[in-house]
């Protein structure tokens, strides 16, 4: 068991080394090893979720899933890195214990996957939307609105705005079950053409 266990730390430790070969091959590892004992860690990781209450002390609706990434989980952030080169792909791992939402509202702790307890948690807490992108600073947060059925499908913190050039937006977020990225506002999987920006003032 001890020797296994240092396999995987040592493969952990490859996935943050900046070949990506090295990186790859690492992840896929890792991916087939938690695919292998799927069962088990279903049994000894459970999905949960967590205490987390609004401003207002309402209760979060929030899954939290433990499981290691499958190996096609893995191939798809790896094909994600292919396809947004221009994006800064952070050296984080594929995980299914936080999504977009749970970077944006629950620093990095859980899922938080209903459109609607998204829009409690601003009400709730006091968010204030902005009209003016001029004004976007750090801190700030984007919701990409679905065309379809107007739910709230991605968020992300702004990390980089500059007034003069309001294009130089640049966010940070987590592609669903991948890792997060820094990227254009439109530089991603997710609908761009209805974004709405918030800020917490209070």
């Amino acid at each position: 068991m001890r020797r296994r266990s240092k396999g995987i730390y040592r493969l952990a430790y490859q996935m943050l080394m900046p070949s990506t070969r090295s990186r790859r091959s690492a992840m896929l590892a890792l991916a087939g090893f938690a695919f292998g004992k799927r069962r088990m860690l279903s049994l000894i990781l459970p999905r949960d979720s967590l205490r987390l209450d609004t401003r207002q002390r309402n209760h979060i609706e929030n899954s939290l899933d433990r499981s290691m990434p499958t190996p096609g989980a893995v191939q798809h952030a790896e094909a994600l890195r292919r396809q947004y080169v221009t994006a800064k792909h952070r050296p984080t791992f594929p995980c299914s214990t936080y999504n977009c939402h749970g970077l944006t509202f629950a620093a990095r702790r859980t899922g938080i996957s209903d459109s609607a307890v998204v829009q409690k948690i601003l009400t709730e807490d006091g968010y204030e939307q902005i009209n003016d992108r001029r004004s976007l600073s750090p801190g700030d947060i984007v919701l990409y609105i679905s065309s379809i059925n107007n739910d709230i499908e991605h968020s992300g913190i702004v990390v980089d705005a500059d007034p003069i050039d309001p294009l130089r937006l640049r966010i940070l977020s987590k592609w669903g079950s991948a890792h997060e990225v820094i990227h254009g506002v439109g530089d991603c999987p997710y609908d761009a053409r209805n974004i709405m920006f918030y800020r917490m003032t209070r």
